[in-house]
This record gives structure tokens, sequence and C-alpha cells, in this order.
């Protein structure tokens, strides 16, 4: 196989890779809407509570603010969330953004 077909080869790979990290990091995960000191997800309010960030699992979503369309920045910058390891049922929350350290919310 000549060269130029193998470089090619890695590049699309490379391409196909990052397309479906976007996708499932900013597109495919569970999206919560901020609203003010609450988060709602599917009728599940969330409280914010002063909390470590000790034990964080893996990203369970993306949280944007409530009554504003979602802009390039929230895909590019968005709120992260994340579970805490071993709660399957995410009665606790932990949202950072960029430049944040980040803030606990618990499931009321």
């Amino acid at each position: 196989m000549k060269r130029w077909k193998i470089w090619l080869s890695v590049v699309s790979l490379i391409l196909v890779v990052a397309l479906f990290y976007v996708l499932d990091t900013r597109f495919w995960v569970d999206k919560y809407e901020i609203r003010g000191d609450t988060i709602v997800f599917e009728n599940t309010h969330y409280v914010y509570e002063n909390s470590d960030s000790d034990k964080l699992g893996k990203l369970i979503g993306i949280a944007y603010f409530e009554g504003r369309k979602r802009g390039i920045n929230d895909y590019i910058w968005p709120e992260w969330v994340y579970g805490y390891k071993g709660d399957k049922e995410h009665k606790r929350i932990f949202v950072r953004g960029l430049m944040d350290l980040g803030d606990t919310y618990i499931k009321q």
C-alpha cells in the first residue's frame, strides 16, 4: 500500500473519533436546565448545596440556562454535570463550568 493511503486512513480515523467524541459529549448526553439556584432534569429538581467534590464519577450531562437558546459557546465550553461514584440514582450531582470550581446539587 502506498504511503499516502496509510496517512489518509490515519487522518480519516482521527477525524471520525473526534466527531464521535464531540457528539457524545455535547449532543447525546442529558441536558440539565439551570433555573437560578436549582437545576431541573425531567421534573426532578436539584437544589444547591455547598459540598465537596471528592469521589466524582463520570460525566452524565451538560447544563444550560433557562429561557436562553443554546449558543455556540454552550457547545464549545458547556457546564459539565458529573455524578458521584456509587450514586446510581444521581441523588447528588456536581456542576462545573470552564473556569469554575463547581457546585454540588442535591435531589429534592
